[in-house]
Parts: structure tokens; C-alpha cells; sequence
């Protein structure tokens, strides 16, 4: 590792970590995602999250409420297409919103209060998972530039999958695997 002052990339290198980095790059719509998150602000954080995310977590809350009145006598399918459309036309939307949110915020205060530091950095290597796939990850850091110069282990990754659509980068993962919806939806890699 070294300070990151005597390190030049070659020019193909400093354009894909332009584009990685720049503002319609993957890591830009992580820190956007996180901000609005972090602001409270739900459905606007839904927006940048792709299509199959918001499916598995529609289906992942209702799954877990399946037998609350509200939920029991519904179409689980034809609720979960609702409450992840953009905007949501479901009216268990509120309540869907705050509990995604608090779970959010539960899980992450130490890296929100990175972020608010300025200590949470993102890696420049580009991390392919399929054609329109890729992984940001995020580490815990001092705010000043490291550069690694070869492959090095990070301890307590912030991992998130991202998905290039038409409108620009998507969060499609909170960590490295991409959800499979179902019922239940499975929201973690497979055991094995």
C-alpha cells in the first residue's frame, strides 16, 4: 500500500476510473442511494434501487407479514408487483417504507457516521458480475487516498451490487449477491 502520491495510472486506467468514480459512475449512485437512505427520505432511495431488488424486498416484507390481518387475505404476488412499483401504488406502502428504512439505518449507523466524516471510501477496481452488473465496494478509511497495489484482503467490506438500466446505475444489492425473488425471496447467498 502507499499514499496514493506516487501513484499514475496509464490513461486507460485513469478513464475507467474517471468514469467509475465520476458523477453518472456506479459509486456516485451508492453515495446518492446511501444519502437519501440516511436522510429518511424512502421513496426516493426506492427510485435508484432496480426493478428485481424492490421486487424481492416487496416480497421479502410481505413474506414476513403474511399472516398479519392486512396481508393474509391478498394476493402476495399482486401486492409485491405493487408495492415495488415506482411510484407505489400499494397502500401498505407507509408501512412497508418505515420498516425497510428503520432496518436500514439499524443495520448501518457506524458506516453513516463514516460517511458523514468522510471516511467512507470506494474501491477503484471494477468487480464484473454479468453484463450490466457490477460491485461497489466500500471500505471504512482515514478520508485521505490509499492505494493498493495489489490484490489486498478489506476487512469489513461494505459491499453493493449495482445494475446499469436505461435510467443510469441501480442499487441491485445490499452486498455482492444479487436476490432471487420468490417465496420467500432468497436475499443471501446460498449456504455451500
Amino acid at each position: 500500500m502507499s499514499n496514493g502520491t506516487d501513484f499514475t495510472p496509464d490513461p486507460e486506467e485513469a478513464g475507467r476510473i474517471a468514469s467509475h468514480f465520476g458523477p453518472d459512475g456506479p459509486i456516485a449512485a451508492v453515495y446518492a442511494w446511501l444519502d437519501l437512505v440516511r436522510a429518511g427520505d424512502f421513496g426516493s432511495a426506492w427510485v435508484l434501487m432496480d426493478d428485481n431488488l424492490r421486487l424481492c424486498r416487496a416480497q421479502a416484507w410481505l413474506w414476513n407479514n403474511r399472516s398479519h390481518p392486512d396481508i393474509a387475505a391478498l394476493d402476495l404476488d399482486e401486492e409485491a408487483k405493487r408495492i415495488a412499483a415506482v411510484p407505489s401504488t400499494s397502500s401498505l406502502w407507509p408501512d412497508f417504507a418505515i420498516t425497510e428504512l428503520d432496518q436500514l439505518n439499524g443495520t448501518w449507523p457506524h458506516r453513516f457516521k463514516a460517511m458523514e466524516e468522510g471516511r467512507l471510501g470506494a474501491g477503484s477496481a471494477t468487480r464484473v458480475l454479468g453484463p450490466d452488473l457490477e460491485v461497489v465496494l466500500l471500505m471504512e478509511g482515514t478520508g485521505e487516498v490509499e492505494v493498493f497495489d495489489q490484490p489486498t484482503l478489506v476487512p469489513d467490506a461494505f459491499p453493493f451490487a449495482v445494475r446499469m438500466t436505461d435510467h443510469g446505475w441501480r442499487v441491485a444489492a445490499y452486498g455482492d449477491f444479487v436476490p432471487e425473488p420468490g417465496w420467500p425471496p432468497e436475499l443471501e447467498r446460498p449456504a455451500g
